[in-house]
């Protein structure tokens, strides 16, 4: 190993469904799902309004006409039998998209093909990949896709990886940093509806704990701000899909603590994330350079591996403590083996450090009551006693439901 650089080729495992957003989220008028085959086509918008411009299905059905000998029947059918269109698609799909704005029971994408004899072998040549859904009706709605590069394969941006790490880092700094009293003493200060207060103490706490690289100057000055981020000695490539892999959809539900009045705890949400399932892996590059990381404890990949592990089995304990009740359903084992939890739907615990910085109890006190202020109605406040926020994110499918989000980087 160089002595200031280390380089390693890394494996991300999904050992459970993860997404990686890709910022867009899918009405039922923007991609195609064939409820016969639980076959999501996710559209390539060019190629598809491109195939509406040009699609015209006179010419089979002339072919279809000539051959049976069957008589011509108004005017439909004579535009078609002569070669031309009895109807301009793509200004018909405009139509579409009005009237499913305006309609509380908006028609599926699916569904408009068949009712303008579209195949569905002429809509899946528009598409710039497919997923798949295991469901027991057609209550697809809103879809949030992942990631995709330019060729339709899936990937895990390395920014998305990094900030992960960053969040675990500074989960275990906090704790060992000369401020810590204070920075306790000044959050259990802050009234909820303080927001800006919150902001400055966050701030406060990122530079202190990274803003530490000494022997970069400007003009002679010691710099203290981003450019003396201690993150810039940790180099992440984006992580690439081994192989071709099948991606699946599943629903949000969110399981409370507390059962409703049908006697539920679980609560189906209309949101599915499409995600790479477990078994899937990525491939991608991990740097260390010594000279920035290692005023953090940092002198290795194998540190960076440890202090993520330990992140996550703090995490993956507490929601173990708090949601036990559910055993085998949601924790399978898997959850033991991570080192990792990234991406979206992975829950209010991976995106604080309110829990580093106070005793459970304290800090369940903090977030229960700044969430009752923003969310009211929700009654954080009467109701999150073990834990705040006292919901637990999965994702679902007709058969299983899993901790969404759990990886091992190996």
């Amino acid at each position: 190993m160089n002595e200031f650089l280390q380089t390693k080729k890394m494996q991300l495992k999904c050992l459970a469904p993860i997404h990686i957003g890709s910022g867009n989220k899918l009405s039922k008028n923007e991609y195609i799902f064939d409820e016969d085959k639980g076959i999501i086509y996710l559209l390539q918008q060019n190629k598809w309004l491109q195939f509406l411009q040009d699609f015209n299905p006179a010419n089979e059905k002339k072919e279809t006409s000539s051959k049976s000998g069957s008589q011509i029947k108004g005017f439909v059918a004579l535009a078609q039998v002569l070669g031309h269109k009895s109807k301009e698609y793509l200004q018909e799909y405009k139509k579409y998209i009005i009237r499913n704005a305006r309609s509380e029971k908006p028609l599926s994408l699916y569904q408009w093909c068949i009712n303008n004899d579209i195949k569905m072998t002429d809509a899946a040549a528009c598409a710039l990949a497919q997923t798949y859904i295991k469901s027991d009706k057609n209550d697809l709605n809103d879809m949030m896709p992942f990631m995709r590069q330019a060729d339709g394969n899936i990937y895990i941006p390395g920014s998305s990886i990094k900030g992960t790490i960053r969040t675990a880092l500074l989960y275990k700094l906090v704790k060992t940093a000369p401020q810590y009293k204070s920075w306790q003493r000044s959050l259990q200060q802050i009234r909820p509806s303080d927001k800006k207060s919150y902001e400055s103490l966050a701030k406060e706490i990122e530079q202190a704990v990274f803003y530490k690289y000494e022997d970069f100057n400007d003009k002679g000055r010691k710099v203290t701000d981003a450019r003396a981020d201690i993150m810039r000695g940790l180099r992440i490539s984006d992580a690439c899909i081994n192989g071709t892999a099948e991606t699946q959809v599943y629903r949000k539900y969110d399981i409370s603590l507390y059962k409703d009045k049908r006697g539920k705890a679980e609560k189906k949400l209309p949101l599915y994330r499409e995600c790479a399932p477990i078994d899937t892996s990525f491939s991608f590059a991990m740097t260390v350079e010594k000279q920035f990381m290692q005023s953090s404890g940092i002198n290795s990949i194998e540190d960076v591996l440890q202090i993520m592990a330990d992140y996550t089995a703090e995490i993956v304990s507490l929601e173990k403590e708090v949601f036990n009740d559910y055993g085998r359903r949601y924790w399978d084992g898997r959850e033991n083996m991570a080192n990792i939890i990234i991406g979206g739907g992975s829950g209010f615990l991976t995106k604080t450090i309110i829990y580093s910085l106070l005793p459970r109890m304290e800090a369940v006190n903090i977030v229960k009551n700044y969430l009752d202020y923003k969310f009211k109605k929700h009654k954080h406040n009467i109701l999150d006693r073990q834990v705040s926020p006292r919901t637990l994110k999965v994702a679902g499918d007709i058969n299983n439901m899993y901790h969404i989000g759990l990886g091992l980087i190996e």
